[in-house]
């Protein structure tokens, strides 16, 4: 208890602090960069304003989300706070259905050049790699995606016990084995 006041103590946790105020910094810039190049590019933007549009309407979001834990603490959506209901919808459907689109996308409609040269990553001969991938991008991870997502709407319907939804998780994904192997 007599330690709490040492300097070194007090010198240490400011610095985690700091940079974990940097590594948040660095991840948001980051992450917003991707939402940045899209407005330039899909509404002619220019770089300033597309940062300011974006981190504003990111800024606003992530203020009402942290209210919800205090003052808004009322206002529910679905029987949820604000901010639960967010995490709710990003944890258990946005991130599903994205990787669903992003395996199609990349599988059935990008440049088979653009995934080589990405696959390829300076390797000379790239092609069992690519013949890999490709299968697996284009049949197998689509596949996996949505029993991901049966997996959790059956949940959500109310099946609560996990070993029931499994069955079902694991009649569907034979299913899609079955096919895999027909093919």
């Amino acid at each position: 208890m007599y330690c709490l006041k040492c300097p070194a103590v007090t010198f240490s946790e400011s610095s985690f602090f700091a940079l974990v105020a940097v590594a948040a910094l660095t991840s948001t810039i980051s992450l917003l960069e991707a939402v940045v190049a899209y407005c330039m590019e899909a509404f002619g933007w220019v770089r300033k304003k597309a940062t300011l549009v974006a981190l504003s309407l990111a800024a606003a979001l992530g203020i009402i989300s942290s209210l919800s834990q205090g003052p808004l603490q009322g206002v529910t959506i679905f029987r949820q706070t604000i901010f639960d209901f967010l995490d709710y919808l990003t944890s258990n459907y946005l991130l599903t259905i994205s990787a669903l689109l992003t395996s199609i996308f990349v599988g059935h409609k990008m440049d088979k050049a653009v995934v080589e040269r990405q696959i390829a990553n300076g390797r000379a001969n790239p092609g069992r790699y690519l013949k890999l991938f490709s299968f697996t991008i284009r049949y197998i991870t689509p596949r996996s995606d949505f029993g991901g997502f049966h997996f959790r709407y059956f949940v959500g319907l109310g099946i609560s016990d996990y070993f029931q939804a499994e069955i079902y998780l694991t009649i569907i994904l034979g299913g899609y084995c079955k096919l895999l192997l027909e093919l």
